[in-house]
């Protein structure tokens, strides 16, 4: 089945499509993740190496157990994403062509994404049945565990959103809306990442309490379809040694250390983590930074400069207050003993005040003035230029009234 195909006719002639050709075809180059599986595993058929191995009996990798699981969920998984994307982002390109030839290709790679993803075990009731093996199954599976059943049943946000898009994606491929389908299938590649990401943080629970073979198998397919877009290195090589065949000595830590890895990529895979769910004592959420916006960085920028623009102009105008306070730009006249203010008689005895009086005994009695001519006898004989300007104050003073 994996190699020859079933169910499945393609073209005009009717043939079948395999799972084998939509794990090795290079039209998948088309996805934009496709270039980051290539670059991890050197190679671009990862995921039919995976399921070769795993359907290999001269291989000891597996036991007869794990072989089938393997097969079963990579094809599930690794298979099938690609596959639908791949038919996603053909809807893409056709879209620019269709508008100028009125092609249908749009609108048939469009129905094949629905087809991939879904398939026809689900049968043609509301939300499906339990007896799906393709991603819309998937979604299913963990739903009770993660919290995100809408119902009893069947009925899965994941789902809701999934066939939302699907309907959006098939009226923009209709109307030749390429934005908006581009918008569909860039929405589409990270949701149908979370079924994924469920199925590895719930096999990382198991083993943390039992390192069963089953679920190795399992844990070992969904660390295969993530670790390519885990861009930490140190994140990566955690999730390869927890979920990985063999997993480490000591599981006690697997489910720490797998949620911890996985929140580095969250932000890097455009999935949001409140989507997946939040299983009893885990937190999906606990570590993940997301970037914000250039605008937001914008507004950020623009607040900064404003704020340091009002905190220069605060500092200038109280230095300048400080400065206007100084007593230097201050002055002040204070009355003398006698009640006057003259500050012509208070620079003259700031004058000769390291003059001491030798021929006076009492002082007690003499006024300031008098007091200041004394020390103007005693003092050093004065050139003809400071006799003027004494004789000029002098003169003054007598013929000024005293200022009460």
């Amino acid at each position: 089945v994996y190699s020859y195909g079933k169910h499945v006719h393609v073209g005009p002639n009717g043939g079948s499509l395999s799972l084998s050709e939509l794990a090795t075809t290079s039209e998948r180059s088309v996805v934009p993740s496709y270039d980051a599986f290539a670059r991890y595993y050197s190679k671009d058929t990862w995921a039919d190496d995976v399921i070769r191995t795993a359907l290999d009996p001269s291989q000891a990798f597996w036991s007869d157990d794990q072989r089938r699981v393997v097969a079963v969920k990579a094809s599930q998984v690794l298979v099938t994403y690609f596959g639908a994307m791949q038919n996603a982002y053909e809807a893409v390109s056709s879209c620019s062509s269709a508008q100028q030839l009125r092609s249908t290709g749009s609108t048939e790679s469009w129905d094949k994404v629905a087809a991939i993803l879904i398939g026809h075990l689900e049968g043609t009731k509301t939300n499906g049945t339990v007896e799906g093996y393709m991603l819309y199954d998937l979604s299913q599976q963990h739903c009770v565990e993660f919290g995100t059943c809408l119902d009893d049943v069947t009925t899965v946000d994941t789902n809701e959103d999934l066939v939302s898009l699907l309907y959006t994606g098939r009226g923009a491929a209709l109307e030749n809306s390429c934005r908006a389908l581009r918008k569909a299938a860039d929405e589409m590649s990270s949701l149908l990442l979370i079924p994924m990401i469920q199925g590895a943080l719930s096999t990382s629970m198991a083993l943390s309490h039992s390192n069963d073979d089953l679920i190795r198998a399992e844990a070992y397919v969904y660390s295969r379809a993530l670790l390519p877009l885990v861009r930490d290195r140190g994140a990566a090589v955690q999730l390869d040694e927890y979920l990985g065949n063999p997993g480490p000595q000591n599981p006690k830590h697997t489910a720490a250390e797998v949620y911890s890895a996985l929140a580095t990529a969250y932000p890097d895979m455009g999935v949001d983590c409140e989507k997946i769910g939040d299983p009893s004592g885990y937190d999906p959420c606990s570590g993940v930074v997301y970037g914000v916006s250039d605008t937001v960085w914008i507004i950020v920028g623009v607040l900064g400069g404003i704020l340091l623009a009002s905190c220069c102009c605060f500092i200038y105008f109280r230095s300048k207050q400080k400065t206007a306070k100084l007593p230097e730009n201050n002055p002040k006249f204070f009355p003398s003993e006698e009640g006057e203010l003259n500050h012509s008689m208070d620079l003259l005895e700031k004058a000769f005040a390291s003059t001491p009086s030798s021929n006076h005994t009492s002082v007690g009695s003499q006024t300031p003035e008098t007091e200041a001519l004394n020390r103007y006898h005693d003092a050093e004989p004065l050139d003809d230029d400071d006799f003027e300007d004494v004789a000029s104050i002098k003169s003054n003073m007598e013929s000024a009234p005293d200022i009460i």
